[in-house]
């Protein structure tokens, strides 16, 4: 079984590993596991926080639209930019390979770690 696991992510340097050391152990029984978040608008360590993880596991990929909140107000626009981001990133040919996709909201995550 091949996952892929995608999200969108703010403001979570705190629980950031948690979450995917909790994701990785729930998984433990795939044959692949990919995790791809897209990043916006954080105003602590987050990207120092993907980064490291990016660094620290060959699976693991982000991508950053930095500040979108001076252009785009609404926080729901911001979220469906990187929702779309998501979904781009799932149908591109080099993920041809996922069986499964796993949507986590990390914001849900971090307010309940």
């Amino acid at each position: 079984m091949n996952f892929l696991v995608v999200g969108t992510v703010r403001n979570c340097e705190k629980n950031i590993f948690k979450t995917i050391k909790c994701i990785d152990k729930g998984l433990n029984f795939a044959n692949k596991l990919e995790y791809f978040f897209v990043e916006s608008d954080s105003d602590d360590q987050t990207l120092k926080s993907l980064d490291k993880l990016s660094k620290k596991k060959n699976n693991f990929k982000f991508m950053s639209f930095g500040s979108l909140r001076t252009n785009i107000p609404l926080r729901t626009e911001r979220l469906a930019i990187c929702r779309n981001r998501c979904l781009e990133y799932l149908r591109s040919k080099e993920n041809s390979w996922a069986e499964y996709l796993i949507v986590v909201d990390a914001f849900l995550l971090y307010h309940l770690s």
